[in-house]
């Protein structure tokens, strides 16, 4: 199998990886020792790690997701190589980079002493990202990195397909009420991703235990 076109969404991936590195060495002299890698439902950062690790975290871990959605198909096996092929990696992995990247911006900015407290704009990130998601998953077919990927929903492309679909319902309707929530109540926006996450699993295995979706 070849490795899939260069594209502008593959330009786009690794030009938000570049920028998240350029920042942080950019910045690096001015950081903390100690960086903030994790916020609490109020976000307020209440986990930190050294900023030798931490000013660069996302930005790479942006360009290793890229690197493995639009060129681990060579190591996968032929079905799998097939429905990489047909699902939009190019994209996801570029939704991927600008949540990362958005993150990132986050958190060098709550590291430089802006903000205490960064609720709404988590809020609001995480909300537009769980839309786009919405729009991509339902276009999915069954593979092991991108969609819900759980047991159940990898058990068959009947069960995967319509979790995909129910997923991209629930995370649409979840994003929209995050976006509505977030200037209001942090935990209630985060409360809404949580519920519309966690929604398309339950279904799948609903699914899943069901006599015509065992069918394969």
């Amino acid at each position: 199998m070849k490795s899939p076109r260069f594209n502008h969404a593959d330009l786009a991936s690794l030009g938000l990886a570049a920028l998240g590195l350029g920042l942080s060495a950019l910045l690096y002299p001015r950081l903390p020792e100690q960086v903030p890698v994790h916020f609490n439902w109020q976000g307020v950062p209440d986990g930190w790690i050294p900023r030798t690790r931490g000013a660069f975290l996302l930005p790479v871990l942006a360009f290793v997701n890229w690197v493995l959605l639009r060129h681990s198909g060579p190591l996968l096996p032929a079905r799998l190589r097939a429905a990489l092929a047909r699902s939009p990696m190019d994209v996801v992995a570029l939704r991927n980079a600008a949540l990362l990247t958005a993150l990132h911006l986050i958190m060098l900015h709550v590291a430089l002493g802006r903000a205490e407290a960064v609720g709404t704009p988590l809020a609001l990130v995480c909300g537009v990202s769980w839309l786009l998601s919405g729009q991509l998953i339902p276009r999915l077919r069954r593979n092991p990195f991108a969609g819900f990927r759980n047991p159940w929903a990898l058990s068959s492309d009947e069960v995967w397909q319509r979790t995909q679909r129910f997923g991209g319902y629930s995370l649409t309707l979840g994003g929209l009420a995050t976006l509505g929530l977030a200037p209001f109540s942090t935990p209630a926006a985060l409360g809404a991703l949580l519920v519309s996450g966690i929604a398309p699993a339950v279904y799948s295995f609903l699914l899943s235990t069901s006599s015509p979706a065992r069918e394969r």
